[in-house]
């Protein structure tokens, strides 16, 4: 079954509803498309068209998460009124994002133990500097 969603320009897309499942996809999640209502943005998204001429009056196949997730950010996202919210892509989107955020903090925890550690080094010569 097919859900059409819109965008926040006003560009619409049809996306295959599996309640939430991927396609079987050889590059991890990704869904199938039809029919959007002009030329998709991004030539990424354009390269999982079937038909290479029409790029609105084709299937799109096993477009993975990520890329679907650029063509929409490039439209302005998905509209408030869509008809259609596409939760497993939101889902997909904040999983991916929380993870990010985590290596972040991280990283900044890492490089927050180095900051003490040259404050400790340097706090006694700023305390007792040598003549």
């Amino acid at each position: 079954m097919y859900s059409d969603f819109k965008c926040a320009d006003g560009w619409s897309l049809s996306v295959k509803d599996d309640n939430g499942k991927a396609s079987a996809g050889t590059k991890g999640e990704s869904v199938e498309c039809s029919f959007p209502s002009s030329t998709p943005l991004t030539r990424e998204f354009c390269s999982y068209a079937e038909d290479d001429y029409d790029l609105t009056d084709t299937h799109y196949c096993y477009v993975p998460y990520e890329v679907l997730w650029n063509e929409l950010a490039h439209h302005g996202g998905v509209a408030d009124d869509s008809p259609y919210k596409p939760y497993f892509l939101m889902k997909w989107a904040y999983e991916r994002e929380a993870d990010r955020l985590l290596e972040v903090l991280a990283k900044l925890s890492k490089e927050q133990s180095r900051v003490h550690a040259l404050q400790a080094m340097v706090k006694p010569a700023i305390k007792n500097p040598t003549p």
